[in-house]
């Protein structure tokens, strides 16, 4: 029905809004790393520059979205529960997989299919660090997002403040603010994985890739 399509529109959008602030985030916290800081409009224009290369990356890398949702979604409602539980572990696969394209669009200076490639090419050497990373970072987003959306609710059921018949406003706005909140922490914590399973992994002169990225120091 219309209800799930507006459901699979948000959760596209929201992970589109979500590339594109790792795409951010990234570019401030490898500059960082690399000891070369970025200000912050030149964050913002680097990440401009970029965004057709992480629109095209995140469509190719999320292609199986939409088949596996209608999967789930296609079926009586009794029984959507248990197909969403089933298509857990490919999403959460397909999610590990791609789960450094973003970083390394911008700490590599590579294009979609190149990126797509090395973010593949990570996950194989740390499997189990990118898998453990996503379930952890889905727990810990959804438990921040849930806490901060009904934190009005809470509030006005524990007596602090009434908000009467503008409650759903209220948890409109928190909800916003949830999403404000939670998608840069993850962004920045998927920036910092990468830095460490590339040192981790590779060994490889970071500093070097920070001078080809970013120009020298």
């Amino acid at each position: 029905g219309i209800e799930d399509v507006a459901a699979m529109l948000a959760v596209v959008f929201a992970s589109m809004a979500a590339a594109i602030v790792g795409c951010f985030a990234s570019i401030v916290l490898l500059g960082e790393r690399f000891g070369a800081p970025v200000a912050l409009r030149a964050a913002l224009a680097a990440t401009l520059r970029r965004l057709p290369v992480v629109f095209v990356a995140w469509a190719i890398g999320h292609v199986w979205v939409p088949f596996l949702a209608t999967w789930s979604l296609a079926s009586p409602s009794e029984s959507v529960a248990g197909r969403l539980f089933l298509v857990l572990l490919p999403a959460g696969f397909f999610a590990s997989a791609t789960l450094y394209v973003v970083p390394a669009i911008v700490g590599e200076q590579l294009g979609p299919f190149a990126a797509l490639k090395r973010s593949w090419r990570l996950f194989r050497m740390r499997s189990g660090s990118a898998f453990g990373f996503v379930i952890s970072a889905t727990i810990v987003g959804v438990l921040l997002l849930a806490g901060i959306s009904f934190l009005p609710a809470l509030a006005e059921a524990a007596g602090f403040i009434t908000f009467g018949d503008y409650l759903w406003l209220a948890q409109g706005v928190s909800s916003q603010l949830a999403v404000i909140v939670v998608v840069p922490l993850i962004a920045l914590a998927t920036a910092q994985l990468y830095v460490l399973v590339r040192l981790d992994a590779e060994g490889l002169d970071i500093v070097l890739d920070a001078d080809a990225a970013f120009g020298p120091r």
